[in-house]
């Protein structure tokens, strides 16, 4: 229940006796936070991310006749 954003966009409704009121908004997100997306996202990868998300996507390793 969000009592604020109605008040700071300036939005109101006109009511059957044509008054104008503040409605109270009911919002929320499929994911919540952006912190908590990311904190399932590693919870369910375990760390091991898919590639389109991974930090790194591969790791080059040189190596010679002598190793």
């Amino acid at each position: 229940v969000d009592f604020n954003l109605p008040q700071r966009f300036d939005i109101f409704y006109v009511d059957s006796n044509l008054e104008r009121k503040r409605p109270i908004m009911i919002h929320r997100a499929i994911l919540g936070s952006l912190e908590r997306f990311f904190g399932i996202l590693i919870e369910h990868y375990a760390g091991d991310f898919p590639l389109w998300i991974s930090p790194i996507q591969a790791r080059i390793l040189p190596v010679t006749d002598t190793q």
